[in-house]
């Protein structure tokens, strides 16, 4: 059985980055289903859905490896959800 997995990213573009390049890069992958582009203040949120069984840290690898990085810097929010996880860790060990 083939599950489907959704998964978020932030997207800070360098200046020359345009929207449509973007998706047009990242929906050229095989692995890739469907996505959803916004643009914010502060950068681009992404949504994607993989056709594949790969774990969320397989499908965070596979976009940082496939990814053209002339586009800017990439961070899922699987990756913020763990730091913003040790961060809170680490402020309740110092109270």
């Amino acid at each position: 059985m083939r599950g489907a997995f959704h998964k978020f990213y932030l997207l800070k573009p360098k200046h020359t980055a345009k929207l449509k390049d973007v998706a047009d890069s990242i929906m050229n992958l095989k692995d890739v289903q469907e996505l959803y582009l916004t643009e914010g203040d502060y950068g681009f949120m992404l949504k994607t859905r993989f056709s594949d069984n790969k774990k969320p840290d397989e499908v965070e690898r596979y976009l940082m490896k496939n990814v053209d990085p002339k586009f800017g810097a990439m961070v899922s929010y699987y990756r913020l959800k763990k730091v913003a996880e040790r961060n809170s860790k680490t402020n309740e060990v110092m109270k």
